[in-house]
């Protein structure tokens, strides 16, 4: 029985994942990748909304309709027009997770690892607008090929550190199994 790595490592890991095919996309791809990803968190930011009434939390639903409109604008197709959304985006999700006090904690965890996501795929994506737009393209290809290999080796120690945390948790549920039992025992003598 291998138990599951604790979420914090599964998460990164699906965050690195998810940057390295990002990065490994063309333009095109990556700015319909980054589409998707605010899709994702606009139909999040819905959900909190509904989770949570209207009169309670007048202010949060304001910031959460505010954050799906700046999530509703066009396609990112040019540099000027990316660092313009990030920054509108990355105002609007910072306005909204100060806002998220009403909200219980798995959602609202689910509704910061989404937005950093997000604002991972932008960062990856101002990358790739700049590196397709660069006249001297070779030396940020270079760097993007450096983070490319960044990654992978991230991805690596997390894969080692999930699988460490796994045995490391069944060491200890044997551990604490045979305990259980050793009390058990104990306490049957004591009732015999």
């Amino acid at each position: 029985m291998n138990p599951e790595p604790p979420s914090l490592i599964k998460r990164l890991q699906r965050r690195v994942d998810e940057l390295i095919v990002q990065l490994d996309l063309g333009k095109a791809e990556a700015l319909d990748y980054a589409e998707a990803r605010k899709a994702d968190l606009a139909q999040l930011a819905a959900k909190v909304k509904d989770k949570v009434p209207a009169p309670a939390a007048s202010a949060l639903h304001q910031k959460l309709d505010e954050l799906r409109l700046q999530l509703a604008l066009g396609k990112m197709e040019s540099r000027d027009a990316l660092a313009a959304q990030r920054e509108k985006i990355g105002g609007a999700i910072e306005r909204a997770k100060d806002a998220l006090d009403p909200v219980e904690e798995d959602l609202r965890e689910n509704f910061d690892d989404a937005a950093e996501a997000l604002q991972a795929t932008l960062d990856a994506l101002a990358f790739d607008v700049t590196v397709g737009e660069a006249v001297a393209g070779d030396e940020l290809k270079f760097q993007k090929e450096a983070v490319q290999a960044k990654l992978h080796g991230l991805k690596t120690r997390l894969h080692v550190a999930a699988n460490d945390k796994a045995h490391e948790l069944e060491e200890l549920g044997k551990e604490a199994r045979e305990a259980l039992a050793d009390i058990r025992s104990n306490l049957r003598q004591l009732f015999l």
